[in-house]
């Protein structure tokens, strides 16, 4: 059996991969403490697979996932913010997310986006991630996400 020693020192030395070079820069959010412990608990209590912060634009829902991000990065081994609000290919989203789980050791990623899935799959099955897609709204305005798992939605008001 571990001694308690130990164990802390195995925590210690847990690597965390975080690229938060696309979020913007946030300090605090005032009057939205309810949303933050709301997301808090179903991000990191109730390991909610998808979670969609819905509301009008310039409300802060940005700020607010931000400030919830940067807060928890460290329940996560990998934490990776994506903003969608240019509508990037969905290749180019896949070439650089799949790089930064590989830790960029993926010099030749798969050619068909089916076995990129796969690949990314495997990564989320081997270890606890984080990926906040800003925007998402800008591509998928108005599809029905059926068969993602467990979601939840918080409507900002």
């Amino acid at each position: 059996m571990e001694e308690p020693q130990d164990l802390i020192l195995l925590q210690r030395q847990r690597v965390y991969h975080v690229d938060l070079r696309e979020i913007l820069p946030t300090s605090t959010v005032y009057g939205r403490d309810i949303e933050q412990e709301v997301l808090r608990q179903w991000i990191v209590q109730d390991c909610c697979r998808i979670i969609s912060v819905v509301g009008l634009g310039g409300i802060g829902k940005t700020t607010l996932v931000g400030l919830i991000t940067k807060e928890i990065q460290n329940s996560f081994d990998y934490v990776f913010w994506y903003s969608l609000l240019q509508a990037p290919p969905l290749a180019v989203f896949m070439e650089r997310y799949l790089r930064f789980l590989s830790d960029q050791q993926h010099t030749f990623l798969p050619n068909s986006l089916e076995e990129q899935f796969f690949l990314l799959r495997d990564y989320w099955c081997r270890h606890r991630c984080l990926l906040v897609l800003d925007n998402f709204d800008t591509i998928f305005q108005g599809r029905a996400h059926a068969g993602l798992g467990k979601q939840k939605e918080l409507h900002i008001r």
